[in-house]
């Protein structure tokens, strides 16, 4: 028994084309479960706004039937249903968290934010898709916390993760460049938003917690972030 539990986070749902993706090293870790007739548990990141698609002014609970519009999101729900098959058959216990942008406020952030960050600080053009699309940002500390207090819980199940509030990206670049008084380099597209907006219920994560995570607006106005940006 090789340990207890197994966190995953990894983009096992990623197109062959993509050099980070993880399928075969999930299939490999399915594989090793029956193999070895591992009865712990699995925590397993997924993602929140591929998994339920997108549909205008609903706020997405964790009961709603998934309508994922993309290759990754259907690999996503398809990898989600394996787990808790595994689970229904009585081989382990399975957490699935489906959780929304994830962010820190660094230059290093592979998202969106990271971006926007390159830009303000360092000049560096961003190429923007429209900009009206609504994402659920939420901090990778916010994240950790979030997870380690469910695990202490020792919940099992699907939960959202996320703030609850969703901004465009349009939104979230006017309160950077108001909060930082700085300039952005942006040149936009006429591209086809997969996604166009995304928003869903944390009512069941607050319920559990006791306390909900703050959104990306509030975390950005507050004083430690903007002295520790340097011009």
């Amino acid at each position: 028994n090789f340990m207890d539990v197994i966190v995953w986070c990894g983009r096992d749902a990623g197109l062959p084309t993509n050099s980070n993706n993880s399928s075969a090293q999930f299939y490999l870790l399915l594989e090793m479960i029956n193999e070895f007739n591992w009865a712990g548990k699995i925590v397993y990141l997924s993602s929140a706004g591929e998994i339920y698609g997108s549909k205008k002014n609903h706020l997405w609970k964790e009961e709603d039937i998934p309508f994922p519009i993309t290759p990754y999101g259907c690999l996503k729900l398809k990898h989600e249903n394996m787990l808790l098959k595994l689970e229904e058959a009585g081989f382990l216990k399975v957490l699935i968290l489906r959780v929304t942008n994830v962010y820190e406020f660094s230059e290093i952030d592979s998202g969106f934010v990271g971006a926007l960050l390159q830009s303000v600080l360092n000049g560096k053009p961003l190429s923007l898709k429209q900009g009206g699309q609504t994402r659920d940002f939420i901090n990778l500390a916010d994240v950790t916390n979030i997870l380690s207090a469910l695990m202490n819980l020792g919940e099992t199940g699907i939960l959202n993760v996320g703030t609850g509030l969703s901004f465009s990206l349009n939104s979230v670049i006017k309160e950077f460049k108001d909060t930082l008084r700085k300039d952005i380099n942006i040149s936009h597209t006429n591209e086809l938003i997969a996604i166009p907006e995304s928003r869903v219920s944390i009512s069941k994560l607050e319920a559990k917690l006791g306390w909900r995570p703050r959104d990306i607006i509030s975390l950005l106005n507050e004083n430690d972030f903007t002295k520790s940006m340097e011009f």
